[in-house]
């Protein structure tokens, strides 16, 4: 009695239903995707605007005085030395964030000052970073302390 000779391989039904339950994962991993990409790229707003202030309350030790000024309308985010100079090229926040709000804000630009022993001299103010549903903010005390949520 002979054996049947049995080929290695895969069949093609076994093939398409591999392929159809890969199809299903994917639309199912899909938004929950992008839902984490949004919300990744609203934090990175958020982290890079906190490093900003700190770079200002830095250059406020070292200079006697330092500005923060937010841009919404560009998303964009300045510190400038005590003559105006810009310290640094500013933050353009739209890579990051579709929309960029300050609270209390109803136009033009909110800024933060900080004084020779680091301290900020303006009102309480929540920036917020929105990429598609999420959302990130970032609280700036009288103080100038930052707090991030």
């Amino acid at each position: 009695m002979t054996k049947p000779r049995c080929r290695p391989g895969v069949a093609l039904p076994d093939l398409i239903i591999t392929l159809a339950i890969l199809a299903i994962l994917a639309v199912i991993a899909a938004p929950r995707l992008q839902q984490a990409s949004q919300a990744m790229a609203a934090r990175a707003a958020r982290d890079a605007a906190a490093t900003e202030f700190e770079r200002a309350r830095v250059l406020a030790l070292a200079r006697g005085t330092a500005r923060v000024i937010v841009d919404p309308a560009s998303a964009e985010l300045r510190v400038e030395s005590p003559a105006g100079i810009p310290a640094a090229p500013p933050l353009r926040l739209g890579a990051f964030a579709t929309a960029v709000t300050v609270d209390g804000l109803a136009s033009g630009t909110a800024s933060l000052d900080f004084n020779a022993i680091g301290l900020g001299v303006s009102a309480n103010r929540t920036i917020r970073f929105r990429r598609g549903q999420q959302e990130s903010r970032l609280s700036l005390s009288l103080y100038g302390r930052v707090r991030r949520w």
